[in-house]
């Protein structure tokens, strides 16, 4: 196998006022801008409107109103950006702007015809060109792919109050009481995301982490009074996120906000070049990693190939084989025959290098096993909040026993 050159694109600091300032990756799907392209089969432009009611109809959802308005702005605005379409001045993203520019037109570039002459011949070819499509077009982009290129990102997102905010506050009412009375320890969950980090805050990590909780809990007071208390908790882990994963990230030369950081990841997978993780017994978070080789021009400004190398055909080499490895590794750590479902598929992920899309068709197919190996399962007893079943034909797996006849 021939070596390659790693590609971190570290950020000048020209490049992170631009990021800051100006780069904004918008809420959009691939799935989005495909079905807004293909509204041009056979005409040279479309109104607002038009892709509003496409998008209606896409997720069988009401179409009367302004509903998925704005996801027309957001999927307009980004073709424009990478050259498919024109329209000029677009709308604020907002319901107040839907009666007044409800028909503005759209009209297609030749780019777009060419992308969707492509899409329509060859969509593996066509989601490779728009990807290239949308890292040149953002740099916040072509910053991260430097970075997912050279190693993994664990990002300690807060989903529980108990485990990371504080053992104090068992309840959401007893974290909103604690904020409507300024009672909340903010060295809590200070104390709860070293321990998940496995290593200490920078002087740099903590300062800014501390001086956005505090902030965070003086916007929060009214709230706190006001809200019921699973609500505003639910809310108040969202805006903790908002304040920790950036600041975690920054050292990476990641320098955008939490939300930038989920468009990313949703993209990634998309278009299965990176995956996300949330079950590791290693990691205490959520661990995005590649599962494709993108390779660059010198400059890094382009995207010269992208290569699957651990799709469904490699992956499903020896499947089974790669299976017991991970189910040893993890059978060893926790010290049971028996190891969860979601735990193994994320070791095997990780270790793999594939999206959790791949191993689950891969499953799916080889789980009755063969003459060699053997797997033994135990019904799902509960639902996860964060992770997506394991199915084994029409059964939801919550456990599983693998063995291997001796040759």
């Amino acid at each position: 196998m021939t070596a390659r050159m790693k590609t971190t694109r570290i950020p000048s600091d020209k490049d992170a006022a631009m990021i800051a300032s100006i780069d904004s990756i918008p809420r959009v799907s691939v799935q989005d801008l495909f079905t807004a392209l293909r509204l041009f089969q056979g005409a040279a432009s479309t109104t607002l409107e038009n892709l509003r009611l496409r998008f209606c109809l896409a997720r069988n959802a009401k179409r009367k109103g302004d509903y998925l308005f704005a996801t027309a702005v957001i999927v307009a605005g980004e073709m424009q950006k990478l050259g498919l379409t024109e329209a000029g001045a677009l709308p604020k993203a907002t319901s107040k702007a839907h009666e007044s520019s409800k028909d503005k037109i759209i009209k297609v570039t030749e780019r777009g015809q060419e992308l969707l002459r492509l899409f329509l011949t060859d969509r593996m070819v066509a989601f490779d060109k728009l990807f290239a499509r949308m890292y040149a077009a953002h740099r916040n982009l072509q910053t991260f792919v430097g970075v997912i290129q050279d190693h993994n990102l664990t990002a300690p997102i807060a989903t529980s109050v108990k485990d990371h905010i504080g053992a104090a506050y068992g309840s959401g009412s007893a974290l909103a009481d604690a904020v409507a009375e300024s009672e909340f320890n903010v060295e809590d969950p200070l104390r709860l995301l070293s321990q998940r980090l496995g290593r200490g805050l920078t002087d740099e990590e903590r300062a800014e982490i501390k001086t956005g909780i505090e902030k965070l809990l003086e916007d929060s007071k009214m709230s706190a009074a006001s809200e019921e208390g699973t609500e505003f908790a639910k809310n108040f882990l969202a805006k903790l996120n908002e304040v920790v994963v950036p600041a975690i990230f920054r050292a990476d030369g990641l320098p955008f906000d939490y939300r930038t950081h989920r468009t990313i990841w949703s993209l990634g997978e998309e278009f299965k070049l990176w995956g996300t993780i949330t079950s590791h017994p290693d990691y205490n978070g959520t661990v995005v990693y590649r599962t494709a080789s993108i390779i660059l021009t010198p400059d890094k400004e382009q995207v010269q190939e992208l290569v699957f190398d651990s799709g469904l055909k490699n992956t499903g080499e020896n499947f089974l084989s790669k299976l017991y490895a991970a189910y040893q590794k993890l059978q060893a750590l926790r010290k049971s025959n028996s190891v969860s479902a979601w735990e193994l598929r994320s070791v095997f992920c990780l270790d793999n290098h594939c999206q959790q899309s791949v191993f689950n068709r891969l499953f799916e197919k080889d789980y009755a096993g063969s003459e060699t190996y053997h797997l033994h399962f135990e019904i799902q007893q509960s639902k996860s909040r964060h992770e997506k079943p394991l199915r084994a034909g029409q059964r939801s797996v919550g456990k599983i026993l693998m063995t291997k006849e001796q040759q």
